[in-house]
């Protein structure tokens, strides 16, 4: 048994491998199949065989978030943090509502010590995710029974 087998992986690479069912859920094996390669050269420490190979994914899935996201993240590993900011970039148009490309983002930023950038995005992933928390609790509460409306209402 090799140590790669032993040790945990990292909540990123779990990430990674959820996201690999996903960009793939209803379509090519062969895609999954090059997705997870590429995820096995990024283990193996092999940055620029996994950029490689996940291009393929990109000239064949196009438009892609998820697609987008890893190439940001493959890219800021081997030190390319203009291209990954490309990347998160493009992420950041498919889902304007996420804060994971601008997460990307910042790191590159902060990478690359340009702290105004980074915490403008820390600013902006700050209201983001204050702004998704606001509409979940509204959405709970709007859920609720009237009678425990009430009780709420009279307790506070």
């Amino acid at each position: 048994m090799n140590s790669a087998e032993t040790t945990p992986r990292p909540l990123v690479e779990e990430q990674a491998f959820e996201i690999s069912e996903s960009i793939v859920e209803g379509g090519s094996y062969i895609l999954q199949t090059i997705w997870n390669e590429s995820l096995d050269a990024e283990l193996d420490g092999d940055l620029t065989l996994a950029l490689e190979i996940h291009g393929q994914i990109l000239t064949v899935v196009g438009r892609s978030c998820t697609a987008y996201l890893r190439a940001g993240w493959l890219h800021y590993q081997a030190g390319g943090f203009k291209q990954a900011l490309k990347f998160y970039g493009k992420a950041a148009e498919c889902s304007p509502d996420s804060t994971a490309p601008l997460l990307g983002a910042m790191g590159c930023y902060a990478s690359m010590a340009d702290s105004v950038e980074s915490t403008r995005l820390a600013k902006k992933i700050a209201r983001l995710d204050e702004e998704k928390r606001s509409s979940k609790a509204d959405a709970a509460f709007q859920s609720l029974p009237p009678s425990s409306c009430a009780a709420i209402a009279q307790s506070g």
